[in-house]
């Protein structure tokens, strides 16, 4: 067994040998472990971001729990990077039936949310949109209907910047593979990317993965869309909406694909070339911009 692994089980004073462990399927960034014994179950979500990053998880997952969003529980967070997590038995989440407006409405909830100043601050806003990466990833990954160099590095600061701006409390990460079908309702999972930003860029965030698989598309986002707003406090900011959906699956596509670029890892350009870029072009192609603005504003 990885040394990783029973670091972790000796200082929860547990030894392997009474086990059962399991490798799940791994995040881009970390390795889950179903652990079981005969009188207990859990998870270990085991990455190398350090301490306090499983800390500000943990304080999103709060703050969500009490705005009524199903989250895992947190057991422990221990010294060597890890968060012990409960398990939930639930089933694989998928866009059918009634689960896109129970997805919708739980990202309302979140929304509504003004978050506490411990939650991070948004995991997009370090991004330097530099000239020659933004060209490297033009001429890797062209999309048909839009110029990625002409989009993010002519963008004017005070267009991209609102987006990041802390307010909500936000997921960033609300994929299928993040979600589970449980009791009734959804159970968000995996908050390394939750933070403080504007609820309008979690929210095209959403539906870019919404409609990742080209299957649907429009009414999956009606419904969304629909319920979203039946849910959410306030109003949406129109203007930050419409910059958001010129510029938010762009931001998307730059910083994923600009760490797969410069940090040639093989899985992450694997993620990129067959997830990301393919979903950007079921975006474009299916003018979701268009749909989109029609459906919220």
């Amino acid at each position: 067994m990885e040394s990783e692994i029973e670091e972790v089980l000796r200082e929860l004073k547990l030894s392997s040998q009474d086990l059962r462990i399991e490798l799940m399927e791994n995040g881009i960034a970390s390795k889950n472990y179903h652990i079981r014994s005969n009188d207990e179950e859990f998870l270990i979500k085991l990455d190398s971001r350090g301490v306090r990053e499983h800390q500000l998880d943990l304080s999103a997952r709060n703050c969500a729990q009490k705005a009524g969003v199903s989250v895992p529980k947190t057991l422990s967070i221990t010294s060597c990077s890890s968060s012990i997590l409960e398990f939930i038995n639930g089933d694989d989440f998928n866009y059918l039936g009634e689960n896109v407006s129970l997805l919708a409405k739980t990202q309302a909830s979140l929304h509504n949310v003004t978050p506490p100043p411990f939650v991070r601050k948004s995991v997009y806003s370090d991004i330097t949109i530099d000239r020659d990466l933004t060209l490297a990833i033009d001429n890797k990954y062209p999309l048909k209907v839009v110029n990625i160099y002409d989009v993010l590095y002519k963008a004017p600061e005070n267009i991209i910047s609102p987006l990041f701006q802390c307010g909500n409390l936000t997921h960033c990460d609300l994929k299928p593979d993040n979600i589970l079908k449980y009791k009734g309702s959804v159970t968000l999972l995996d908050w390394e990317k939750s933070c403080s930003c504007s609820r309008e860029m979690d929210l095209i965030l959403a539906l870019m993965f919404l409609i990742a698989d080209n299957q649907n598309i429009d009414e999956r986002l009606k419904i969304f869309c629909n319920a979203y707003l039946n849910e959410i406090d306030g109003f949406l900011n129109s203007e930050l909406i419409l910059d958001a959906l010129k510029y938010v699956p762009l931001v998307f596509l730059f910083r994923d694909a600009g760490l797969a670029i410069s940090k040639s890892e093989q899985r992450r350009v694997e993620y990129v070339d067959f997830f990301v870029y393919p979903m950007l072009v079921s975006w474009y192609e299916n003018g979701c911009e268009e749909k989109i603005r029609n459906y919220l504003l």
